[in-house]
Formats: C-alpha cells, sequence, structure tokens
C-alpha cells in the first residue's frame, strides 16, 4: 500500500463530545501502527476507560423516563 492510500484509508475518531472518551476511542485508530501483538493491550485499556465512564455514568441521578419504572 503506497503512502497515500494509507493516509486516506485512516478514518478519523469520532467525537462525542466527552474528552475521556475521545481520548480513549483515538487510541484505537492507531492500532495499525502496532504490531498484531500489542493490538490486545492497547483495545484492552480503552475498554477499561469506557467501562469506567459508563460505571461513573450510572452513579450521577438521572432522569425519571415517563412510563418507565426505576429500578
Amino acid at each position: 500500500m503506497s503512502e497515500q492510500q494509507d493516509q486516506d484509508s485512516r478514518v478519523e475518531p469520532p467525537v462525542t463530545g466527552n474528552r475521556v472518551i475521545d481520548q480513549a476511542v483515538a487510541e484505537v485508530t492507531g492500532l495499525a501502527d502496532l504490531h498484531v501483538e500489542e493490538h490486545h493491550d492497547r483495545l484492552a485499556a480503552v475498554q477499561e476507560v469506557l467501562v469506567s465512564v459508563l460505571d461513573s455514568s450510572r452513579e450521577v441521578a438521572q432522569t425519571p423516563i415517563p412510563g418507565v419504572e426505576g429500578r
């Protein structure tokens, strides 16, 4: 693959507006630059960040949705 094709095939990570999530997702876009052996560690680190953000969001009081019973 030529350098131009390589640059064209890279996709910018989505922007969510959450700095922590955006930084974690950006780490996935760099997988092509790593050896395959390093992919697992990178993906595991990103998963830890995303799970942490999800878990912390559950601690925040959420507005009840009409018609949906709370836990």
